[in-house]
């Protein structure tokens, strides 16, 4: 099937013969090995018309007429094309076909990338709103709570120190729980006293006037017991504590403890317990009353039985916050929690 396949095919035959369907083969342009065969075809059909021929005039003169009955060699080798494209196996036009299909897919590929690439893009859908709107439950205008929880985000404040106090007595092994229950079991078992003494001295707390009741009130509400210098009924011998600003502090549980102990004595509270708050202290935030304090030893309007007044606003505010505290720390809150 090489040069001498194609020499064997076509020796015994005329130059134009020859010529004629070498043109033809080319023409045709399809696989090699279908070309010979189609060259083995046309040159045996040539041998044969031109067998019975006696002379080489007569030989061609009849290739002639033969290349002219096969017509136009262009269009000859078309319809020879299409012939064997016809004539091959089934499984050979399904390959044929499949590998054009993926051609053309590749080619098709490659077109839209280039148009891609040069696009921009168009967002006309929110996706992010349609899946919203696809989670979003179907319920009823008053079973909606987001509404509740915008007024709970608006009346948000910040922990006071009332708060954060009473957190630490709901909490296990701090001291400060473990102090409140003991000053709790202390005020159930002075009870009585406790109310006899406050009935006897509310008089006192009744007499202050209200900028007076408001600045105590205030700092009790960060665990913090005033005592002045310049109190009537305070002793010399502790006014050095308080030479620079005039007044140092206690906490309530102190000076509960101190009360109820000059209730049991009976004894009049003239002593104040030591301060655990010292007057160098930094002022536990900017709304304590720093300046109402000053001002307020400065204009000398701390009453004659001060501390019988503050001692009443401290037993009053120890009953609210100890007395009822549970023992167990989940159990239902107080009224003051």
């Amino acid at each position: 099937m090489g040069k001498k396949q194609i020499h064997n095919d076509l020796q015994n035959l005329p130059d134009c013969v020859v010529e004629y369907i070498k043109l033809v083969i080319k023409k045709m342009g399809y696989r090699r090995k279908v070309r010979l065969d189609v060259q083995a075809e046309l040159a045996a059909h040539f041998n044969d018309e031109l067998r019975d021929c006696q002379s080489e005039e007569e030989k061609n003169k009849i290739a002639r007429q033969l290349i002219t009955e096969f017509g136009d060699v262009k269009m000859l080798g078309i319809l020879l094309h299409r012939a064997k494209k016809r004539c091959r196996p089934l499984w050979r036009t399904v390959v044929a076909r499949t590998f054009q299909t993926i051609g053309i897919l590749i080619v098709c590929f490659i077109f839209y990338a280039v148009w891609f690439s040069f696009g921009k893009p168009t967002i006309s859908v929110d996706y992010v709103e349609l899946l919203n709107e696809i989670n979003r439950p179907q319920v009823r205008d008053q079973d909606n709570a987001w509404p509740h929880y915008e007024k709970a985000i608006e009346l948000y404040v910040p922990q006071g120190p009332l708060v954060k106090q009473l957190i630490l007595y709901r909490s296990i092994g701090t001291r400060e729980r473990e102090d409140a229950l003991r000053l709790k079991k202390l005020l159930r078992d002075n009870e009585q006293k406790i109310q006899d003494w406050l009935e006897k001295n509310q008089k006192y707390w009744d007499d202050m006037n209200s900028e007076q009741k408001a600045i105590n009130l205030k700092c009790l509400e960060y665990d913090i017991v005033l005592l002045y210098k310049n109190a009537p009924e305070f002793p010399e011998h502790h006014s050095g504590m308080y030479v620079q600003s005039g007044w140092g502090a206690t906490t309530i549980e102190e000076m509960t403890r101190y009360i109820i102990r000059c209730i049991n004595e009976d004894i009049k509270i003239t002593t104040p317990p030591l301060p655990m708050w010292p007057y160098n202290s930094p002022v536990p935030d900017e709304e304590f009353p720093t300046a109402d304090i000053k001002k307020y030893m400065e204009d000398q309007k701390i009453p004659p039985n001060n501390l019988e007044a503050l001692s009443v606003a401290v037993l009053h505010e120890a009953i609210k916050r100890f007395r009822d505290l549970p023992e167990d720390i989940s159990a239902p809150l107080t009224d003051i929690e």
